[in-house]
């Protein structure tokens, strides 16, 4: 996916939620060349160059454009999406989470449901992906389901 469709994206996906939070890529404007980069192209180096010139503001709708993006719109945990829930609720989520020093790095950071981030809290995506794993087995052997 080009950087120019993720973005259309990404302010369809404000728009469809009437939210205050205002969406604004105005800086896209002096930068055509980045539209046709593939999303999987765009790098710390070109949000941090983006930063440096446009301030944190610019970063944050950036990246979340950019890692939903990336995953589709698509919770990495739960496997929900756009496609099957229209309104899910979407978040910026750390797979090793700030408080264990993980940092904001695009390969640090995934699409997560609200429900999924909210649950994970300060665990990291290994640890809480096993514990969703455990809680699944012993639905499967308190209503003696059988795994296919």
């Amino acid at each position: 996916m080009k950087l120019k469709e993720a973005i259309e994206k990404y302010v369809e996906y404000f728009e469809q939620r009437n939210t205050s939070k205002a969406v604004n890529f105005w800086w896209i404007k002096e930068h055509p060349e980045l539209l046709d980069l593939d999303i999987y192209e765009i790098t710390d180096e070109i949000i941090k160059k983006i930063v440096d010139k446009y301030g944190e503001a610019a970063k944050l709708n950036f990246k979340k454009c950019v890692i939903f993006a990336r995953d589709n719109y698509t919770c990495v945990y739960c496997k929900r999406s756009l496609v099957q829930y229209p309104n899910l609720e979407l978040h910026l989520d750390h797979k090793l989470p700030k408080s264990r020093y993980g940092g904001d790095k695009l390969n640090n950071l995934v699409c997560s449901c609200g429900f999924c981030n909210r649950a994970k809290s300060v665990r990291t995506a290994e640890e809480f992906l096993e514990e969703l794993k455990q809680v699944a087995l012993s639905v499967v052997k308190a209503y003696r389901l059988e795994i296919p």
